[in-house]
């Protein structure tokens, strides 16, 4: 079984600051996704009790892999980094056509998203990301028992 959990480095939502000179918000800190966490731990449960593997997907500049090291860190057996460097110039579909590609030759059981990023708050990706891969999907799931 190929557990597959999106995951997605953002910006520190603590730590954003208004330039006085410029008047924009600037941060100093990146994060995991805080919905994508909950992902995370759900799919390490679901390993824990029906076996197989864990792997963790993100799509962004090279900062982005800070967000699979955490997903590592929380238990997932290992990470796929997609360059995307212009990421913040795509819309939700581009980027669930990125993450198609890397995701469909993992095959994967069950595919796991946030039920949306802290930065953009759409919550597209992950429908997208189902249909394009020919799989079920539900969104604003809490909580999943396997047995």
């Amino acid at each position: 079984m190929t557990i597959v959990v999106l995951v997605k480095q953002v910006p520190e939502m603590n730590a954003v600051r208004i330039d006085k000179e410029s008047g924009t918000a600037t941060t100093s800190g990146k994060a995991m996704n805080s919905f994508d966490s909950y992902a995370v731990q759900e799919a390490m449960s679901l390993r824990d009790t029906l076996g197989g593997e864990v792997v963790a997907v993100s799509a962004g500049p090279t900062m982005a892999k800070d967000a699979l090291t955490r997903a590592l860190a929380m238990g997932a057996d290992r990470g796929v980094h997609i360059e995307l460097n212009d990421q913040m110039e795509r819309d939700s579909l581009d980027i669930a056509h990125v993450l198609a590609e890397a995701v469909r030759p993992l095959d994967p059981t069950i595919v796991l998203c946030g039920q949306q990023s802290d930065d953009m708050e759409t919550g597209q990706v992950g429908p997208q990301l189902a249909e394009l891969l020919g799989m079920p999907h539900v969104s604003y799931v809490v909580e999943i028992e396997a047995e």
